[in-house]
């Protein structure tokens, strides 16, 4: 704390006193920093073709910097389509593949494993 003296007339006297100054208030609350990330699914199976919705939620909720970044290591089997807020995952051709989703803020990971199988259909 800082402290000042003033000098203040008291019946034609003059006098000292101390006076402790305040620190400013802040009335904004400090941002909330991001502690994880979490996939709606950890294995996921599709057939090629077909495609799933899949979410993150940012760990806490009201964590600040809401931003992330979907990843995959074979997007030649499973193929990520950002639509807004949402990820679509689509299968491609047959195999696996690891669909990773990041924090900007702290570089947090969560995984998504995810099977492509053969659309099967019934030879006549």
């Amino acid at each position: 704390m800082l402290t000042r003296f003033e000098e203040f007339q008291n019946n034609g006297q003059a006098s000292r006193y101390k006076r402790e100054a305040q620190p400013p208030l802040s009335l904004a609350p400090d941002p909330v920093n991001v502690v994880g990330i979490q996939v709606n699914k950890s294995k996921l199976k599709l057939k090629v073709g077909q495609q799933e919705t899949l979410h993150a939620t940012i760990l806490p909720h009201n964590a600040a910097n809401q931003s992330i970044e979907w990843t995959s290591n074979k997007p030649e089997i499973a193929e990520i389509i950002q639509d807004g807020q949402e990820t679509i995952v689509r299968g491609r051709q047959p195999g696996r593949a690891i669909l990773i989703v990041t924090t900007d803020e702290g570089k947090f990971r969560d995984i998504c494993i995810v099977t492509v199988q053969t659309y099967l259909t019934n030879p006549n």
